[in-house]
């Protein structure tokens, strides 16, 4: 990030964070993070989450952190945030994805989401969402189901 900190989930999804020139490994004391994103300009992070009680990723919220580690939600019912520099964010909903406008600043979302793509690639186990936007607002997806609803297959020869 533009803090000069790579944020990252370790130790059953506990954020933490390392200083970008190397270090110790700093626990931020946030438990059940998933798909951490950087916001510019060392705005904090932008990550998802889901409460350990939930059944579905209904109930799964978006949410920044501060530098401080203070946790602000941000949008209920999504996961794997991004931001777009077109001023928007990005998550990933049903297997699709989403854009919703989205100010760094305030930290506020305007207006309703917005479906972009169908079938993106997923993990809702896990919270990903197999997409990605570049600083130059690029969009890059794998086409997909939800890998968490495959089902298993016994092979015998």
């Amino acid at each position: 990030s533009d803090d000069g900190h790579v944020y990252f989930n370790h130790h059953e999804s506990q954020l933490a964070r390392v200083d970008e020139d190397g270090g110790p490994i700093e626990d931020m004391g946030l438990a059940n993070v998933f798909a951490v994103h950087a916001l510019p300009g060392a705005r904090g992070i932008l990550a998802s989450g889901i409460s350990e009680f939930s059944t579905n990723k209904e109930g799964a919220e978006i949410f920044h952190v501060d530098a401080a580690g203070e946790r602000t939600t941000v949008l209920t019912g999504g996961y794997a945030p991004s931001y777009a520099p077109s001023g928007h964010l990005t998550f990933v909903r049903g297997g699709s994805l989403y854009a919703v406008d989205f100010d760094v600043d305030s930290l506020q979302t305007s207006g309703s989401p917005v479906r972009v793509l169908d079938r993106v690639a997923t993990d809702s186990i896990w919270s990903f969402g197999h997409y990605a936007v570049s600083h130059a607002g690029s969009l890059v997806y794998l086409p997909g189901d939800d890998w968490a609803r495959t089902r298993p297959t016994w092979v015998d020869r």
